[in-house]
């Protein structure tokens, strides 16, 4: 792949990490054997997921994924959409005490400031714990982009593990230096 295609006025880097996104990741349909062989299916299936931004509810993308197929798919297909599981967007408040107890944490541990950046990923708690309890939410994640989340061969870089161990006592101890974080 010689370019990528995406959102006009973003950079690859704004639409991976802050845009709203609605991917393809599987599709199923013919004849799917070595070899060739001309077949009209009957039957295809593909496997969407969405990413979605602050102010977007799950259930209204939903509402919208389905309006736009009824118009844009022949009247004489069948299909069916169904939806195996949604969580609300979240983002984290950088001005929150509590980030900024784990900045100077993470700044006393790697001796600078951490760089912020908004990653695409589904942690449904952490929307919830917002929404629902008012709380603010931190996430700190010590992996590298070689790490291979998710996958068979998934691995942590030890140091960095140790770092991240340090720093979350670290994080701890600046909570417990007598900070009020009441609302």
């Amino acid at each position: 792949m010689s370019a990528l295609y995406g959102e006009a006025g973003y950079s690859t880097i704004e639409r991976v990490g802050a845009r709203p996104t609605l991917e393809i990741n599987g599709i199923i349909g013919g004849f799917t054997g070595e070899g060739a062989k001309t077949v009209l299916p009957s039957k295809a299936r593909a496997k969407i997921s969405m990413r979605l931004v602050p102010d977007q509810e799950p259930e209204k993308m939903e509402e919208y994924l389905r309006e736009f197929l009824q118009q844009h798919c022949p009247s004489e297909m069948e299909w069916n959409l169904s939806l195996h599981s949604c969580s609300p967007p979240a983002l984290m408040n950088l001005k929150s005490p509590y980030m900024q107890s784990a900045i100077t944490a993470l700044t006393e541990e790697f001796g600078r400031a951490p760089l912020f950046r908004r990653e695409g990923g589904s942690v449904p708690v952490v929307a919830w714990l917002q929404q629902i309890l008012g709380l603010d939410s931190i996430m700190l994640g010590f992996a590298l982009p070689d790490d291979g989340i998710h996958g068979p061969n998934e691995h942590q870089n030890l140091p960095l593990l140790k770092k991240g161990i340090r720093v979350h006592c670290r994080f701890y101890e600046e909570l417990l230096k007598g900070k009020s974080y009441k609302k």
